[in-house]
């Protein structure tokens, strides 16, 4: 067994859930696009806590930008690049490693760091891990790209705290 079977199996098993299980995860999926993220920061710096939506609008170009540079040096395929039996639900043309979305949903870890709110800790974990999910279910990225846009989503907050107070 190579090291994409057990990937590309896990993936086809997911898209086996059926039709119904996709606008669930396309709405996941959406919450890691830079779109959503606009979105969320102005909520969040307008109505919640201005100096959170600052941190949150500086970290996330700073994540975006180092996985752009990963992207173009790892040149990783994506599964429906690799296996035709895998479904393209929501085709992205770029390269696959890390996952971007995985990468910058750590943004809700990053909050929830400030917040300081257990229930919120809960909610961040959870939105994520669907967001990885959705894209392993939405074809586009193997489970270890997405696992990797988690670990270095969190390296990059670790990074982020600690230099905090030279950035900000």
């Amino acid at each position: 067994m190579n090291g994409l079977t057990w990937e590309i199996n896990l993936i086809l098993k997911l898209q086996e859930a059926g039709e119904w299980f996709e606008p669930v995860m396309a709405f996941f999926t959406w919450l890691g696009y830079p779109q959503a993220y606009m979105l969320i920061v102005a909520v969040i710096y307008w109505s919640v806590d201005r100096k959170l939506g600052l941190r949150m609008a500086v970290f996330l170009p700073l994540t975006a930008s180092v996985n752009s540079l990963l992207k173009q040096g790892f040149h990783a395929p994506r599964p429906y690049w690799t296996d035709t039996r895998i479904q393209a639900i929501h085709a992205d043309s770029g390269f696959g490693m890390p996952s971007g979305h995985a990468q910058s949903s750590t943004l809700w870890l990053l909050a929830a760091s400030y917040l300081k709110n257990t229930w919120f800790w809960g909610i961040a974990i959870l939105v994520c891990f669907m967001v990885g999910f959705s894209r392993a279910y939405l074809g586009v990225h193997f489970p270890v790209q997405i696992i990797t846009g988690w670990l270095l989503g969190i390296v990059l907050i670790i990074l982020f705290l600690s230099l905090e107070n030279i950035l900000l």
